[in-house]
C-alpha cells in the first residue's frame, strides 16, 4: 500500500459537507490515520515531499480530514472556499471597493466561477485630505484637497511627453476627470507613443535585457571565483554584445477641451531621435566596485534624445511648454525627468546617483566619502556612456536631417554647466574622426573634423556654425 501512497497527499479539509462531496468522485479515498489527528497540515510520500504545518482554528480542528489521491479535488475545494471568502469580503467592504469600479475594473462583479473577473492593470487610490483632517492626522499634516489635486494633474500634463521619453514599457499616459454625479470619468488629456510597434517596444526595452544579462554574468563570475554571489552591477569588463540602439520616437499629445459644441480635440506630435547604450571597460568595472561600496546596484547606462520635429509641423516651433511642445532645452533624466537643466540642446538620461532631494545628480570636486564615489560614478557615465551616445546621434542626425539649421542646433555650446561640460569635452574628442561636419566645397560632402581645414564661422539662425574649406 505504501507504493500506492507515493503520490497521495494528506490534507486537512474544512468543508462540513466533505463526506457527501466525495460520494460521486473516482479514485481511492482513505480515512484519516490516527497519527495525523493533531491540528497540523501534513504531507506524506516519497522523494523530497516534506512535512508542512499550518495552525488551525478551533472550529477547523473539529472538522473532518482525510487522505485523497492526487490534488485536483483539493484544489477545487480550496478555490471554492476562497470564492466564498471573497464573496463575503465583497459584501462586507462593498463601500470601500465601489470607488474602484472604473476603467473596466469591477471588483463587485462576480464571474462564472464566483470570482471577480480578472483585470489587467493596477489601480491606486489616494484619498484627499482637507485642512480639518490634516490638522488631526497622524500620517501627514499636508493638505491635499481638490484644487491641489488638480494642480498636480496640470503639472503632470506639462511633463507627460518627457515622462514617456526614456521609459522602457509605458506607452500611454492619460488624465481623466470623474465629476461628482457623473456616470463615468471623462478623459482630459493623453500622451502616447505614436509609432508604437513590436520592434519599437523591443528597442525601448533594451536596458531591461542588457542589465539582466550583465547581472547574471556578474553572478556567474562571482560563483566561479568562489564569491557565491553577484556584485549587483555589470560584472563584465566590456559592454555586452548588441547593447546599444537608436530609434525614432513619435510622441503624440491630445487635449480634450470641452466647448459649446461638445469636445474640441487638439493633437500635437513631436519626433525624437534616441540613442542609448551601455558602457564597458573601466566603467563596467567601476559599476561592479561601487555597487558593493554603495550597497546599490549600478548599471553603466546612458541615452540621449534630440527633438527633431520639423519646423513646419503644427508644433514644430520652440513654442509652448505643455504637452508635447517646447522641449528644445535639455533636461536631465534618471528614466524620469529631473528638474535639472543640462545646458545641452538635447535630453540626457543615465543610471545616475541622485541627490537626496532627487532634483539633481551628485557632482562636485569638494565631496568626500560616499558623496565623492557617487560623483565619480556620474562623471564616468557622462564621459563613457552618454558622450558616445551623443556622438552616434550626431552621425545619425547628419544622415537624417542633412546640413542646415535643424542639424546645427544639435551641437553643444561651450558654456554647459558642471557636470554636463564633461559631455561636451568628451564628445568633441569622439567625433574628431566621424563624418559629422559638412562642407560646401567639392560639391558638398560630410567630413570628419580632423580631416578638414577650418576658415571661420558664420551666423546661422540663432547660433553659429563653423565653415570648412578643403
Amino acid at each position: 500500500m505504501s507504493a500506492n501512497l507515493s503520490n497521495q497527499v494528506t490534507r486537512r479539509l474544512t468543508s462540513p459537507g466533505f463526506d457527501r462531496a466525495l460520494a460521486g468522485r473516482s479514485g481511492p479515498v482513505f480515512s484519516r490515520p490516527a497519527a495525523l489527528r493533531p491540528a497540523t497540515r501534513q504531507a506524506s510520500g516519497v522523494g523530497n515531499l516534506g512535512t508542512k504545518q499550518r495552525s488551525l482554528t478551533n472550529t477547523q480542528r473539529n472538522r473532518k480530514s482525510c487522505v485523497i489521491a492526487g490534488g485536483s479535488f483539493t484544489e477545487t475545494f480550496i478555490t471554492a472556499k476562497l470564492t466564498a471568502l471573497q464573496h463575503a469580503a465583497v459584501q462586507q467592504y462593498k463601500d470601500q471597493l465601489q470607488p474602484y469600479q472604473a476603467f473596466g475594473c469591477d471588483p463587485l462583479q462576480v464571474g462564472a466561477h464566483g470570482l471577480a473577473e480578472p483585470w489587467q492593470g493596477t489601480l491606486f487610490r489616494f484619498p484627499l485630505r482637507n485642512a480639518d483632517l490634516a490638522a488631526c492626522s497622524r500620517i501627514s499634516k499636508q493638505v491635499y484637497d481638490v484644487p491641489k489635486a488638480q494642480q498636480l494633474l496640470l503639472g503632470l500634463r506639462s511633463e507627460a511627453t518627457l515622462m514617456l521619453l526614456f521609459l522602457k514599457s509605458v506607452h500611454t499616459l492619460e488624465v481623466w476627470d470623474w465629476a461628482p454625479g457623473a456616470l463615468a470619468p471623462i478623459v482630459q488629456f493623453s500622451c502616447a507613443v505614436g509609432n508604437a510597434s513590436v520592434q519599437l517596444h523591443h528597442e525601448r526595452a533594451l536596458f531591461t535585457r542588457a542589465s539582466a544579462a550583465a547581472m547574471a554574468a556578474a553572478a556567474a563570475a562571482a560563483v566561479q571565483a568562489g564569491g557565491g554571489g553577484g556584485g549587483g552591477g555589470f560584472g563584465t569588463a566590456r559592454s555586452p554584445d548588441g547593447c546599444e540602439s537608436s530609434f525614432e520616437l513619435l510622441l503624440t499629445s491630445t487635449h480634450h477641451v470641452p466647448d459649446a459644441a461638445g469636445a474640441n480635440v487638439a493633437t500635437r506630435t513631436r519626433t525624437f531621435l534616441v540613442c542609448q547604450g551601455a558602457a564597458g571597460g573601466a566603467t563596467a568595472s567601476l559599476a561592479m566596485q561601487l555597487s558593493s561600496n554603495l550597497a546599490s546596484p549600478l548599471v553603466p547606462w546612458g541615452a540621449v534624445a534630440a527633438d527633431i520635429t520639423p519646423p513646419g509641423t503644427p508644433d514644430g516651433s520652440n513654442g509652448d511648454a505643455d504637452g508635447c511642445g517646447g522641449h528644445r532645452e535639455g533636461r536631465a533624466f534618471c528614466f524620469l525627468p529631473l528638474p535639472a537643466r543640462t545646458g545641452l540642446p538635447l535630453h540626457v538620461n543615465g543610471f545616475f546617483e541622485l541627490s537626496s532631494n532627487r532634483r539633481d545628480v551628485w557632482h562636485g570636486a569638494d565631496l568626500a566619502g560616499s558623496g565623492a564615489q557617487r560623483a565619480k560614478w556620474n562623471e564616468a557615465l557622462l564621459e563613457n556612456a552618454i558622450a558616445p551616445a551623443y556622438a552616434r546621434l550626431l552621425a545619425l542626425a547628419a544622415a537624417r536631417l542633412g546640413p542646415g539649421e535643424a542639424y546645427a542646433r544639435l551641437w553643444p555650446t561651450a558654456d554647459a554647466p558642471a557636470p554636463w561640460q564633461r559631455v561636451v569635452t568628451e564628445l568633441f574628442r569622439l567625433v574628431a574622426d566621424m563624418p559629422v561636419a559638412w562642407t560646401d566645397a567639392l560639391g558638398g560632402k560630410w567630413l570628419a573634423p580632423s580631416q578638414a581645414r577650418w576658415r571661420g564661422r558664420q551666423q546661422l539662425g540663432g547660433g553659429w556654425r563653423w565653415c570648412l574649406c578643403r
